[in-house]
């Protein structure tokens, strides 16, 4: 049995990286090789973390059994670019597909977000790529609202959760100190923003943190900011390089409350017990919260108005207080459903 994966891992994403990971784990422990598995499109960074074939592209649709459409939020546009993005879209997403489709390839998706999606011609595409896949498993009920209004068949739908808030959790050692994690953006767009959060953090918290703010590797253009305005208001600020979803992940694991952009560094922390603040610009983040019934901790930038940064002191006095949010277990058991679609797909 051949499989191909695809994914939204052009980049090197930590969410998306992750993806990559944790679905070519399951795969081997049900019994298919590192060599009958493809990536048909990932960046080369992203193949440095998992040691499957070589094959790519056309060729790894032509030689597969099955093709897998693992998590990510590619079929729900930005709210910023929304004509780069559908272009992208179509040739990212969209074409492979339409290949699978072509070559009489077996595909199913798992874990997927959708909608919304503004453009008519990416709506019907999106419905037949769906509807002639063998299942699109949505991972959260606003992906199936939207997908059913866009004709897609009810009965190509399962709900589910996103697959990486069923990730296990890791041991490590404890700090002496307390540390706060900021993975926040480092464009000028939302400098006024950060500089609030970060000055409301450094006057709340009631014990002292080690401070370390996150430098993503894939996201050359960024400059900076987070880390400009961080000196500023902390002293003796460290800077974390980002090298691999491993590495980061060891970070988080050692962090006691983590400021982040990113849905996935949010959910893969609350994963491990970690108190979480969302900072977000992308609509996916408060869909996952919102799962959780814990709105509370997530926050627009571009909405930080005079009563957000009274609600953002409360969540912070909630954080003081080891008032921290747990995952129900309820959502961890949809998370892990994708693993038992996946394994009767490919068996």
């Amino acid at each position: 049995m051949k499989v191909a994966i695809h994914g939204s891992y052009f980049g090197d994403n930590f969410g998306d990286s992750l993806f990559v990971v944790q679905y070519v784990k399951y795969l081997n422990k049900i019994g298919i090789s590192n060599e009958d598995i493809s990536l048909i499109s990932a960046g080369s960074r992203v193949r440095k973390y998992v040691k499957v074939s070589s094959i790519k592209g056309l060729k790894a649709i032509k030689e597969a059994n099955r093709v897998i459409f693992i998590g990510g939020g590619y079929f729900g546009e930005r709210r910023e670019k929304q004509l780069i993005w559908h272009l992208r879209f179509w040739i990212r997403h969209i074409s492979i597909c339409l290949l699978c489709i072509f070559y009489g390839k077996r595909y199913a998706f798992f874990g997927v977000g959708a909608g919304p999606q503004s453009n008519l011609i990416s709506r019907k595409l999106s419905k037949l790529a769906i509807n002639r896949s063998e299942f699109f498993s949505a991972r959260d009920k606003i992906s199936m609202e939207f997908l059913l209004k866009i004709g897609v068949k009810s009965e190509k739908l399962i709900e589910v959760a996103d697959s990486l808030i069923s990730y296990p959790k890791i041991n490590s050692k404890e700090n002496k100190t307390k540390r706060l994690l900021i993975h926040m953006p480092k464009s000028t767009d939302h400098d006024n923003s950060i500089e609030s959060i970060l000055t409301a953090l450094n006057n709340g918290l009631t014990e002292i943190h080690e401070v370390i703010v996150v430098r993503d590797f894939y996201k050359p253009s960024f400059i900076d900011i987070t880390e400009l305005i961080s000196n500023k208001i902390f002293n003796n600020i460290k800077v974390f390089e980002y090298e691999s979803p491993e590495n980061l992940m060891d970070l988080i694991c050692t962090s006691d409350l983590v400021i982040t952009i990113k849905l996935h560094v949010g959910i893969l922390a609350l994963t491990q017990g970690k108190f979480v603040i969302s900072t977000y610009v992308h609509e996916k983040t408060p869909r996952f919260y919102a799962q959780m019934n814990a709105d509370v901790n997530c926050f627009e930038l571009k909405k930080l108005d005079e009563k957000e940064r009274i609600r953002f002191k409360q969540v912070l006095k909630n954080y003081n207080d080891k008032k921290n949010i747990q995952i129900p277990l309820e959502l961890v058991e949809k998370s892990k459903e994708n693993f038992t679609l996946l394994e009767k797909f490919i068996r």
